[in-house]
């Protein structure tokens, strides 16, 4: 259900995390704590504690202030998260737009009220937890919240003081010249256009031979290279799929690898 995308865990569970929490930040008293966004326990841990801290998040500004912007623009202007709208949002879909968003709340609200999270809340504050946070209330209420975004790449959206959109936070890489020599020199030898989807991201046939028309295209107009980061696991390998690559035009301009080690 939607509420239990929000919080997982039965009372027990959360109760035990959020005790295993409160001991790993006395003991260790930090001077800021960094919560991923998702995290609630660590959410209440902090609050309880009242804490420093701040909120990580890999998700989009819009999925934390979309319902707070001016004149009710979360209905009306910007296309809910899933629901696949164009912005701006088009007259005619403004009423379906609507409609979703009033489904989303006749699940979430009862579940705060009356449901699992309201039977969730109970029980954490009959565990000493004063003020648990639930999925209604919002995190830029006494929180800082880091998203790794930018505002060129997200709706034109008021953002308040408490968000800072820092853009992808990264580990430095090892050169790539030292992980995957043969690698680093097929790149260096064109123009290269990277797909990468994300590692989550599984083929299913008709998008991989899709992929694979439109790969043969821009091979056959262009003089770039192509690195296509391809998740085979659960592909069928049949001549179904590959006959489409043009093996003539893409050649050695072609990589296909699971993973980028630099």
């Amino acid at each position: 259900t939607i509420p239990s995308l929000f919080i997982t865990w039965t009372g027990p569970e959360f109760v035990e995390v959020y005790d295993d929490v409160l001991r790993v930040i006395e003991f260790v008293r930090p001077g800021l704590v960094v919560v991923d966004s998702f995290f609630t326990p660590g959410h209440d841990a902090v609050r309880q504690l009242q804490m420093n801290h701040v909120v990580l998040s890999p998700t989009s500004i819009r999925d934390f202030i979309t319902i707070d912007q001016p004149r009710g623009e979360a209905f009306w202007k910007f296309p809910i998260t899933a629901s696949e709208f164009p912005y701006p949002l088009p007259w005619h879909l403004i009423p379906s737009n609507i409609l979703i968003w009033a489904r989303l709340m006749s699940v979430m609200i009862p579940s705060c009220f009356f449901g699992r999270i309201h039977e969730l809340t109970a029980y954490r504050k009959s565990h000493g937890i004063d003020n648990p946070v639930h999925p209604l209330q919002s995190l830029t209420q006494g929180s800082s919240i880091l998203i790794a975004s930018a505002p060129a790449i997200e709706y034109p959206i008021v953002i308040p003081p408490s968000i800072v959109p820092c853009g992808p936070i990264l580990a430095e890489p090892r050169s790539l010249d030292a992980v995957d020599p043969d690698l680093a020199s097929w790149l260096a030898s064109a123009p290269t256009v990277l797909i990468n989807l994300g590692s989550h991201v599984q083929y299913d046939k008709e998008k991989a031979t899709n992929f694979a028309r439109m790969i043969t295209h821009v091979l056959g107009q262009t003089d770039l290279q192509i690195l296509w980061k391809f998740n085979r696991k659960g592909i069928d390998y049949s001549t179904d799929f590959f006959h489409v690559l043009n093996v003539e035009v893409a050649g050695p301009r072609l990589r296909m690898v699971c993973y980028c080690e630099g």
